[in-house]
């Protein structure tokens, strides 16, 4: 596996972590009430959540070069840049998937040394048939 999950995430601190995407949304959907101001204040809002967020991910070993967290990030914060669209909670959606890629991840390492030793397996099979193979036709 290419990524490495030596740091776990606790069901708990993804609780957290959604939950605080959830309030960001929520601050965002009022200030959005509020008028051009809040309009103007939520563009800060996403700059700063967003490289917070990608920040965190990348420190809590979750690595930013994974095509699927980038664009999930960007696409993410595009739809948070996008007038009426805004209104959506993208940071609570991309939270959440976040989540479950974190534990398709997991879930995917611990089978991984099944797999190895399936694939070691079948060489040692596929490598002894050759060798019989081989003197056969000597």
């Amino acid at each position: 596996m290419a990524e490495s999950n030596k740091h776990k995430i606790s069901k708990t601190e993804w609780g957290l972590i959604i939950g605080l995407a959830v309030v960001v949304d929520v601050v965002q959907i009022v200030l959005d009430l509020i008028g051009q101001v809040g309009v103007v204040i939520n563009r800060f809002i996403d700059v700063f959540y967003g490289l917070c967020w990608g920040f965190y991910l990348q420190m809590r070993g979750q690595s930013l070069a994974n095509p699927k967290r980038l664009i999930s990030m960007i696409a993410t914060f595009v739809g948070e840049e996008i007038p009426d669209v805004d209104a959506f909670p993208f940071w609570t959606a991309d939270a959440i998937y976040m989540y479950l890629l974190y534990k398709a991840n997991e879930k995917l390492e611990e089978t991984a040394p099944d797999v190895q030793k399936v694939i070691k397996f079948s060489n040692k099979i596929s490598s002894s048939k050759s060798l019989n193979t081989n003197e056969v036709e000597n």
